[in-house]
């Protein structure tokens, strides 16, 4: 009898298992793959969005630098006019007359322009443009590391999703276990320590649910900002056999680091800062040569003759200030920015090196693993029921390797994930999908 009662708890068991395998969860869920969230976060992230503002931002700063400068015009009218004048009969009369627009009044006009010389608007529209470079590379690169959160995110869901419902079966089944057990012992037909080895069983289970569901939440959280969605749970579609048939060891560390070299956009962001630092400074120098101005003017009544005409030219003296110190320091500039650029170059290739090492290990690691161990389970889970119904093990031994089998799925998913995200830090390395 008492051995009925112990295998029916195993048949409860079971029973529990497969219903956590069938269970439908009621939440407003969305099933998405890799592609269609690549597409959305494309359309729809905000960060990206106000980069592009930046970079129309900046390219608007072209049309400035290529537009003359205004022309000045001013003019001066005599306030009160006292003149005083003489009539025909000999006598003497002050005009007292405000704002005297008439012929009588003194008037002046006066129209310039500064002439842009030396080169000035053709190195700063240079300079304009080798700015909006900039900012659009810093965009792309935006992309590349807002894409390779998404893409890392995307399998992290995915593996802790296949991980958690590993967890929900078992934890289901242990619950139902744990009210049998508790009936049994009231009735005295089991030792309290198998009850309480039960519980403590479920709580640990629980207690890590509960560790990888707050990982799924937080992965969830950051997915929703990517794709600027709000409340949304994503269940992510994966072709796991397109997964498995990559092969890190067909790409040579070589091509690999040579790509980087071309598509890095942090890379090209350092190489057109270098090449705006060098316009930069002929742009200085360009400044050290004053420009010139030319102006035409009107004056009425303000000289010996009634109305004067005059053309006027101007220059500043480079005595004191010749732009010495700007120079200086955009000689500077260009030599930082090529220190800058030679470290970016090295950084890029040890970003690749690691990421390819990583990858190479994590593939070696995913070799030795039998791809069929997780296939098996159902053969592996009857054997041991088959061994338990012989009274070969006892029910805890039973649990024991369930729960062996569990960590050793758990395990599995671990080593999936390390590997497509060793993939993944390849791709953002490179800064081109090299790895789809």
């Amino acid at each position: 009898m008492h051995g009925l009662r112990i295998y029916m708890l195993v048949l409860i068991f079971f029973a529990a298992t497969a219903s956590a395998q069938t269970r439908i969860v009621n939440v407003d869920t969305i099933k998405i793959s890799l592609q269609q969230a690549e597409k959305i976060f494309i359309d729809s992230n905000l960060t990206l969005l106000a980069q592009k503002y930046q970079v129309e931002a900046t390219r608007a700063l072209i049309i400035q630098a290529r537009l003359w400068n205004n022309p000045n015009l001013s003019g001066t009218i005599l306030i009160l006019n006292n003149k005083q004048i003489t009539a025909t009969d000999g006598s003497t009369q002050t005009l007292h007359k405000y704002f005297d627009f008439s012929s009588a009044g003194e008037q002046s006009y006066q129209i310039g322009q500064l002439i842009s010389i030396a080169g000035k608007k053709r190195n700063g529209v240079k300079v304009a443009r080798l700015n909006t470079l900039m900012a659009e590379d810093q965009y792309y690169d935006l992309i590349r590391t807002l894409k390779s959160q998404l893409r890392t995110d995307f399998y992290t869901i995915f593996y802790n999703q296949q991980s958690l419902s590993i967890y929900a079966q078992e934890i289901e089944a242990l619950n139902k276990t744990s009210l049998a057990y508790q009936i049994l012992l009231q009735k005295g037909f089991i030792a309290k320590k198998e009850a309480l080895r039960i519980q403590a069983q479920l709580f640990a289970l629980e207690n890590e649910q509960i560790a990888l569901s707050n990982q799924i939440t937080q992965s969830q959280a950051d997915l929703n900002i990517l794709l600027d969605a709000r409340g949304k749970y994503y269940i992510p579609l994966v072709d796991t056999a397109a997964l498995n048939r990559i092969i890190i060891s067909s790409y040579s560390l070589l091509s690999l680091s040579d790509s980087a070299l071309a598509n890095r956009y942090d890379l090209k962001v350092s190489s057109a800062n270098l090449e705006s630092s060098k316009y930069s400074l002929k742009l200085q120098k360009s400044l050290a040569y004053p420009d010139p101005s030319i102006s035409y003017s009107f004056d009425r009544n303000g000289s010996y003759v009634p109305s004067s005409r005059f053309l006027s030219l101007g220059i500043d003296i480079p005595i004191f200030n010749r732009n010495q110190g700007n120079i200086k320091n955009a000689v500077f500039s260009i030599k930082n920015n090529e220190a800058q650029l030679s470290n970016q170059q090295k950084i890029v290739e040890a970003d690749v090196y690691k990421a390819y090492n990583a990858a190479i290990q994590n593939e070696k690691l995913a070799k030795n693993f039998d791809p069929l161990f997780t296939q098996n389970y159902n053969i592996l889970v009857q054997e041991v029921l088959k061994n338990y119904q012989k009274r070969n093990i006892g029910l805890l031994e039973f649990l024991d390797y369930y729960d062996s089998f569990k960590q050793n799925v758990l395990q599995t998913n671990t080593l999936k994930l390390n590997r497509i995200t060793a993939y993944e830090l390849i791709n953002f390395a490179v800064g081109k999908d090299i790895i789809k």
